[in-house]
């Protein structure tokens, strides 16, 4: 699966925790939940920063991230054939999420992929 160099992905949310954080309603009950997928890339991560404001990137905190991505952002970036493959084989919908650094994504409950 192509995904930028210098990268690393890590499963979060509810699939991690195996519930809703909102609810406390245990993952996959009543509906198939999907995918939180962090991402932490240097360049991506500035890639947003700098990007156009039509695209209507926002950092947010607790921690510092960008996103979920939109469609539109998403495509932007490059990352819709990543978030298509991932949905594709997982059967799920994917929702990706930008992190400055690895620190930050840590900062929820996180699982790593290993490449």
């Amino acid at each position: 699966m192509a995904y930028p160099p210098n990268t690393d992905i890590y499963f979060q949310g509810s699939s991690v925790t195996g519930y809703k954080h909102s609810t406390g309603e245990k993952f996959d009950v009543n509906r198939r939940r999907d995918f939180d997928i962090a991402i932490v890339n240097d360049d991506l991560y500035l890639g947003a920063l700098n990007a156009p404001k039509d695209k209507k990137f926002k950092q947010k905190t607790g921690p510092l991230r960008i996103g979920p991505l939109t469609d539109n952002q998403a495509e932007y970036l490059k990352l819709n054939d990543l978030r298509l493959k991932l949905s594709q084989m997982s059967g799920r919908d994917v929702e990706l999420m930008l992190f400055d650094n690895s620190t930050e994504a840590l900062r929820r409950p996180s699982l790593k992929v290993n490449k």
